[in-house]
């Protein structure tokens, strides 16, 4: 069913925490989604006096969201800004400089492993270091470490040795062009390939007709290869042994009776060798059909690889094409994929550091934090969408476009996160500057008594209810007794609102199929704030004192 399952995964993971300052709780839920690429983090204490607050809603994959929840935290604690005491400046720079390190090979490798994909360079590192201790192995020990026993090198030996039967085998097997990466042959290692195969021919038909001939009586002509008939050759003429004189008279004898059966003898002998000529250049004649059809299959198998080559290259200028029309540097930005963590995958990160009475939240992205102020709901971020006119601009000047659908060059319907460095290629422009910025909208607010709870979530909530309504969806439950008894929980709150908002299917345009994440942290007044309680409703004016602290 797409990127849905068929059915949902209801299943909640919650926790609660205390401290003399707040109560938290936190749930997160898989809902319809293939996987849960949300994370979190929930920090009592993060130094003296200091709490950290962070949701991570990851996109192409679980594991930037992951890597965020295991290292961001710390990288703020250690930013030399949050250490001299301006935490806005801080958050700022720690969300920059932490974008930056994602893109280390080392951290690339830790994604890769969280993501469960291999490291191409860690197997090639193993190959090679199987080859070399397999290179420095006796032949008998390696053998034996594939299955064969070392007696089996004698019969490769052997086999070896007949260079007879392997020279066609590997004559076969050469390539038809050089090693050199050339398409066109080499012609003279093809005139020298040719010359040997024709003297290959040649030796066989002389052997063979040799070998066939050797039981014919040579003519005692002094002109033979060797012994004939017990004769001493000697500058070229035939020594008569005294064995011969004697019995040279009988032989005269018989001379006129064995000539008829000579000539017929001869001229059978002529019919066998003409016969057994014939047979051998059919042999030859043979081979060389079959080489011929080895080469006609090479032939066809190169207009095979021609024709291929000829398909890839009109799709490469298909791609060329659809790249024009679009408008969109697909080959510079690309599109989110499972390509390379933290390059085709990323998240969201809304962060918040509740020190002494001070609340300051840092958000690229469009998760949200609210805080419930006299019941009413007070945002202490902004939603970065790339309509909007501030991302919209910054997209176009780094070379992207929002396709009317509001997605970054068809990808991402969002405009700043962490990882995504596929669309922040642009050497000429800073980080922030990219068409997917890391920078963090900063806005800081001083608690007062009336200030309740503040909520942190992702987007699968907000895209559901606004701010007002989570509010009050808390307030409600938070003022009144569990229907089972007792009071509610933060985090019975938290699941009864996933359940509100997770759709009935998926047949809608998405809205309330996503992953869910929330945090709610509770207030105590006594140990929080020092001014005076009083209720009373949130003013324009101090509403835009929560405005952002730096654009830049």
């Amino acid at each position: 069913m797409g990127a849905y399952l068929s059915e949902p995964n209801l299943v909640k993971t919650s926790e609660e925490g205390k401290t003399e300052r707040f109560t938290f709780g936190v749930s997160s839920m898989q809902g319809w989604r293939l996987a849960q690429e949300d994370s979190h983090n929930c920090i009592e204490e993060l130094d003296e006096n200091t709490s950290l607050f962070g949701v991570y809603d990851g996109h192409g994959g679980a594991e930037v969201a992951q890597y965020c929840s295991q290292h961001l935290p710390e990288f703020i604690k250690q930013n030399k800004s949050y250490k001299e005491g301006d935490v806005e400046k801080g958050l700022i720079s720690a969300f920059l400089e932490f974008d930056k390190h994602l893109t280390e090979k080392k951290v690339i490798t830790e994604l890769k492993k969280m993501a469960g994909l291999e490291d191409p360079e860690e197997e090639d590192d193993e190959e090679t270091e199987l080859l070399n201790e397999e290179a420095s192995m006796p032949i008998a020990d390696l053998l034996a470490r594939f299955g064969q026993a070392p007696s089996s090198i004698r019969s490769i030996r052997k086999k070896a040795d007949k260079k007879d039967l392997l020279s066609p085998m590997i004559r076969k097997t050469q390539p038809r062009f050089p090693s050199n990466g050339s398409n066109e042959p080499d012609i003279e290692e093809e005139s020298e390939e040719k010359e040997g195969e024709k003297n290959i021919k040649n030796d066989k038909i002389s052997a063979k007709l040799e070998m066939d001939d050797s039981d014919v009586p040579k003519e005692q002509n002094g002109k033979g290869d060797g012994n004939v008939n017990g004769d001493v050759i000697e500058n070229g003429d035939i020594k008569e042994t005294e064995e011969d004189e004697e019995t040279k008279d009988d032989s005269n004898n018989e001379v006129t009776n064995n000539e008829e059966n000579q000539q017929t003898s001869s001229s059978s002998s002529d019919i066998k060798n003409t016969e057994r000529r014939d047979v051998v250049l059919d042999d030859v004649d043979s081979e060389d059909d079959d080489e011929e059809e080895y080469d006609a299959e090479e032939d066809e198998e190169d207009d095979d690889d021609e024709e291929e080559e000829d398909e890839d290259e009109e799709d490469e200028e298909e791609d060329e094409e659809e790249k024009e029309v679009s408008g969109s540097n697909v080959e510079d930005y690309g599109f989110p994929g499972r390509e390379e963590p933290g390059s085709d995958s990323g998240c969201t990160a809304v962060v918040a550091i509740l020190r002494d009475n001070e609340l300051v939240v840092a958000n690229a992205g469009d998760s949200r934090c609210v805080l419930s102020r006299g019941s009413n709901a007070l945002d202490l971020s902004l939603d970065h969408k790339p309509e909007d006119d501030e991302e919209l601009e910054r997209i176009v000047y780094a070379g992207g476009k929002v396709t009317e659908d509001g997605r970054v060059n068809g990808g991402l319907n969002l405009s700043r996160a962490l990882g995504d460095h596929c669309y922040k290629q642009n050497k000429s422009l800073a980080l922030e500057k990219q068409m997917i910025s890391p920078l963090p909208d900063i806005r800081k607010v001083t608690l007062q008594a009336e200030d309740s709870f503040f909520i942190l979530a992702c987007d699968g909530i907000w895209n559901v209810l606004s701010s007002q309504e989570v509010v009050d969806f808390v307030s409600e439950r938070l003022n009144q007794d569990h229907p089972e008894g007792g009071t509610w929980t933060l985090t019975a709150i938290i699941e009864e609102l996933f359940d509100a908002c997770l759709a009935p299917d998926t047949s809608g345009d998405g809205t309330g199929c996503d992953n869910m994440t929330c945090i709610i942290v509770q207030l105590n007044h006594d140990n929080t704030v020092t001014i005076a309680s009083k209720k009373r409703k949130v003013s324009e004016s101090e509403d835009s004192d929560c405005k952002r602290v730096c654009k830049e």
